[in-house]
C-alpha cells in the first residue's frame, strides 16, 4: 500500500488506513514527520499449516515511484509476528521530507518463510 504524505497536510493527518495496513502520520517539526505502522488485518494464510509469519517494510520516496525503486535507506523493517493473519507491530519511525517534492510512504507486507510464491508478499 502507498499513501501520499503532503508536507502541508501531514501535520493535521489522523489515522490513514490503506488496504490491509493500518498506519498513522503524526505532526512534526518543519519537514520531519512521525509514522506509526500499527499493524495489518485479514492477511492470507501463507504457511502450510495455516496462518502467516508477517513482517512489513516501510519505504519513503517520491510519489508514483514503485516500492522496489524507493530508496532502502529511507525506511524500516518491522519484527516478525509468528502465526498471525492480523499482526500488530506498533512500529514508529521519523521521516525527513525535506529532499522530496511529493513524498509518499509505501508499505509492503511479507511472510517470513513463504518460499513457494516467489517473494512472500501478503
Amino acid at each position: 500500500q502507498s499513501g501520499a504524505v503532503d508536507g502541508a497536510k501531514a501535520a493535521a493527518a489522523a489515522a490513514e488506513p490503506s488496504g490491509n495496513a493500518e498506519w498513522i502520520v503524526g505532526e512534526g517539526d518543519g519537514d520531519m514527520r512521525a509514522l506509526i505502522v500499527v499493524g495489518a488485518k485479514d492477511l492470507r494464510d501463507a504457511d502450510f499449516m495455516g496462518g502467516s509469519d508477517p513482517y512489513c517494510i516501510v519505504r519513503l520516496g517520491e510519489k508514483g515511484v514503485p516500492f522496489e525503486d524507493k530508496p532502502r535507506g529511507r525506511g524500516r523493517r518491522s519484527h516478525t509476528v509468528r502465526f498471525s493473519t492480523n499482526p500488530t507491530w506498533k512500529m514508529g519511525m521519523c521521516m525527513d521530507l525535506s529532499e522530496l517534492k511529493e513524498p509518499e510512504v509505501s508499505i509492503q507486507v511479507f511472510d517470513k518463510d513463504d518460499y513457494l510464491d516467489g517473494g512472500g508478499v501478503l
